[in-house]
């Protein structure tokens, strides 16, 4: 598994679904601390949590990449979006 290669994706996506730039970050992305949900690996798990004001909250943790992408778009779309949840193209899904 290449995680730099997910957080490409991650990230293509995000732009390609048109993510407000300041809503979230991946990886090792700066977040700005208002709010941003996070899409992230460490410790062999994939996690999604929300960062603000230098705390990290809200933890969401996945075994595989694919449940967290889910996850991750889900959150960010309702949370800051407030459209409907759009399908994510996973044909250009790194295995």
């Amino acid at each position: 598994m290449d995680v730099e290669k997910i957080f490409a994706f991650v990230r293509s996506e995000a732009l390609r679904l048109e993510l407000y730039p300041s809503s979230y970050a991946v990886g090792n992305d700066i977040a700005n601390g208002s709010g941003e949900i996070i899409f992230n690996f460490r410790d062999g798990k994939w996690l999604i949590y929300i960062s603000e004001r230098g705390k990290e909250t809200d933890f969401a943790y996945f075994d595989d990449a694919y449940s967290a992408i889910k996850y991750f778009f889900m959150r960010n779309l309702i949370d800051h979006e407030n459209r409907i949840f759009p399908k994510i193209q996973f044909k250009d899904f790194p295995e």
